[in-house]
């Protein structure tokens, strides 16, 4: 049997409204060529690419107080190329981390990595976490058909 003791007072902090896994495009990247995305609406694309005051400016709008970003699917497993998926993991974040800062208390992130190189990834994970305050990673195993968040 399980005895569980409460104190007399419990504090319940409040609940917040947080918009889980909004994605963000890299700037040069042309959404127009991203599946599902080539037939949202122009406004859509251009919300998407919005990681400033006109996301912000929404979130109030719809009572959200945390945004938690990611880069836009397919990602970088889907770059079979290991050199393309290294350089562009180090864009992401830095562009992820940059908005962050920005915003430290509306917007945290889902750092990018190149699992195609493990001791890649556990580099960028390691430097994400020390030097740009991007503790969480997302895995989308775009090679098997299956994606998860870890």
């Amino acid at each position: 049997m399980l005895v569980l003791a409460f104190p007399k007072r419990i504090r319940v902090a409040r609940a917040i409204h947080v918009a889980l896994e909004e994605h963000f495009p890299l700037p040069e990247t042309d959404v127009d060529s991203i599946v599902g995305y080539a037939r949202s609406t122009p406004e859509l694309r251009l919300q998407t690419k919005d990681m400033g005051g006109g996301r912000i400016a929404e979130m109030d709008r719809g009572a959200v107080e945390l945004c938690i970003l990611s880069l836009v699917s397919p990602g970088i497993q889907a770059i079979p190329s290991v050199a393309q998926a290294i350089a562009m993991w180090r864009r992401s974040n830095d562009h992820l981390a940059e908005h962050i800062a920005k915003y430290p208390k509306r917007l945290k992130g889902f750092a990018a990595l190149p699992l195609q190189d493990p001791q890649a990834a556990a580099q960028e994970l390691t430097r994400c976490v020390k030097e740009r305050r991007v503790g969480q990673w997302i895995l989308t195993d775009q090679r098997s058909g299956f994606g998860g968040v870890l």
